[in-house]
């Protein structure tokens, strides 16, 4: 049974958000490291919008691990 955040709990909530942040810490240094190893500058757009806040909040968490130097870039979508 599907539910929409509208409806979850704050413990149903708490979870999707920490398997989501483990999911992306699992798969997103496989897109950005190269055969040296990733060490480089990474340009974020963001919008400002949820999502774009929450793939910033991700990249700032592996930036150590990684050895990542991470650039904002605002992206207007004109919406």
């Amino acid at each position: 049974m599907s539910h929409s955040i509208a409806t979850k709990s704050s413990r149903e909530l708490r979870f999707t958000v920490e398997r989501c942040l483990r999911a992306a810490h699992d798969h997103i240094p496989g897109f950005l490291v190269g055969k040296d190893g990733c060490s480089g500058t990474v340009v974020v757009g963001v919008s400002g919008g949820e999502d774009s806040h929450a793939l910033l909040h991700v990249l700032c968490g592996l930036r150590a691990k990684l050895s990542l130097t991470l650039v904002t870039a605002h992206v207007d979508h004109g919406l």
